[in-house]
């Protein structure tokens, strides 16, 4: 039987198994396939887990932030191991939230793109470049000139 605290054949013993081989072969593609907002590296890739060559239990600090989701890691794995959650639970309930975290970055990007279209005072990026120059050093001239350039060309 694969005890979940054992994810680094390293370790020895029974119960070891690759938790980076099921990140690269299971994890990994189905993030990628779902869009899921998750980090690139996901779960046993993570710099936190990598290298450890003992069980992961609940007394073991791992570095890394924020410091909680590794704790908080730490303690599902082990009520997992111990039967108190169900594996398949807890996989349903985690992609169930970065579904929700997905779907609510979605429609917080479509608003902000309609109120970025909808803008009516906006200055333009020429305008905006002769209102801030005065405050730039003189050797960011070169950037006025070249807004000052659009500027002209748009006008034509």
């Amino acid at each position: 039987m694969v005890d979940v605290r054992k994810p680094y054949t390293e370790i020895g013993g029974k119960g070891t198994y690759s938790g980076r081989g099921y990140d690269e072969q299971f994890i990994e593609p189905f993030v990628i396939k779902h869009k899921l907002p998750t980090n690139s590296t996901t779960a046993f890739l993570t710099p936190a887990f990598r290298n450890i060559d003992r069980k992961l239990t609940t007394d073991l600090v791992l570095v890394g932030r924020p410091r909680q989701v590794y704790t908080n890691a730490l303690e599902l794995l082990d009520l997992i191991q111990r039967g108190k959650v169900e594996a398949s639970d807890a996989l349903k309930e985690i992609v169930r939230f970065l579904v929700i975290i997905k779907s609510e970055n979605e429609t917080r990007m479509k608003q902000l793109l309609r109120e970025l279209k909808h803008a009516e005072d906006t200055l333009p990026q020429f305008d905006v470049a002769e209102e801030t120059t005065p405050y730039l050093p003189a050797d960011e001239s070169k950037l006025l000139r070249y807004f000052r350039k659009i500027k002209n060309n748009s006008q034509r």
